[in-house]
């Protein structure tokens, strides 16, 4: 019986590696090139910028002009802290149309801007690779968390969710959210740097929602 437990273990290493390995398989499809324009900086544009949108630097009157004459923008509410819209059906499949695009205003200014998207993280691995930095948050339930990967060079961030301990399935197909600015304060309380996919075998990091250095 005692002979058999190290087997047993070695058939789930393999396992699991195999499940990982057809997940990144998966998620690296040929590149979006309508994609890759919706996530990036349109020409003009020094990023971080999304349709002309710069996180400190575009006005709150100026945003809201900019969005009130946009194509795919219907109607707006705007708050002391907040703008918000309602998409008009002509945006991009890979917006989620159900979800209102979100601008949270800091100083009069764009603060952060947040837009839900239907493509699933391995559409972004498939883009950009590996992030160049992350952040893991983690909300009061320690089943649950959230990662802002940094992608230096596209002037992007990307949100996506997690499941603790994670399921490579639920990993790739997660849902994702254009992020661009600094994170929620709630947010900055709640995370630690994570630097897993600079590491090697950052899966089993990653799989545990823990930091490299094995916090």
């Amino acid at each position: 019986m005692t002979s058999t437990i190290p087997l047993l273990r070695l058939a789930l290493l393999l396992c699991l590696t195999f499940v990982v390995i057809v997940g990144v398989v998966r998620a690296l499809r040929p590149a979006d090139d309508s994609l890759r324009a919706l996530l990036l900086p349109p020409s003009g544009c020094v990023a971080p910028c999304w349709q002309g949108l710069r996180p400190g630097e575009t006005s709150a009157d100026d945003a809201e002009a900019l969005l009130r004459a946009h194509p795919w923008v219907a109607d707006i509410n705007r708050t002391a802290t907040h703008l918000s819209w309602h998409w008009n059906g002509r945006q991009p499949d890979a917006i989620d149309g159900t979800a209102r695009g979100l601008i949270y205003l800091s100083s009069g200014r764009v603060g952060t801007l947040r837009i839900a998207l239907t493509v699933p993280f391995g559409d972004i691995w498939a883009l950009f690779k590996s992030p160049d930095d992350a952040l893991l948050v983690r909300p009061v339930s320690r089943s649950s968390a959230y990662q802002i990967v940094d992608y230096a060079q596209a002037g992007i961030q990307v949100v996506s969710s997690l499941s603790c301990p994670v399921n490579p399935t639920v990993y790739w197909n997660g849902t994702t959210t254009l992020h661009l600015g600094e994170a929620l304060l709630t947010e900055e309380l709640n995370s630690v740097p994570y630097d897993v996919f600079q590491q090697s075998g950052w899966w089993r990091w990653l799989r545990t929602c823990r930091r490299a250095q094995g916090r």
